[in-house]
C-alpha cells in the first residue's frame, strides 16, 4: 500500500512540475519585459 501511494505522489509531482514548466515557457519576464534563453527541453514544452 505504501508503495502505491509513493508512486501516485511521484506521478502527481511530475505532472505538476510539467504544467508549471509549460506555463513558464509561454510567459515573459514581467520585470524586464523579455524572455530569457531556454534549454531545448523547455522549448519542446511550448508546443503542448
Amino acid at each position: 500500500m505504501k508503495q502505491a501511494i509513493a508512486v501516485y505522489v511521484k506521478k502527481a509531482i511530475v505532472k505538476i512540475a510539467k504544467e508549471f514548466a509549460v506555463i513558464e515557457s509561454n510567459s515573459t519576464c514581467s520585470l524586464w519585459g523579455f524572455q530569457s534563453k531556454e534549454p531545448p527541453e523547455i522549448k519542446k514544452l511550448r508546443k503542448c
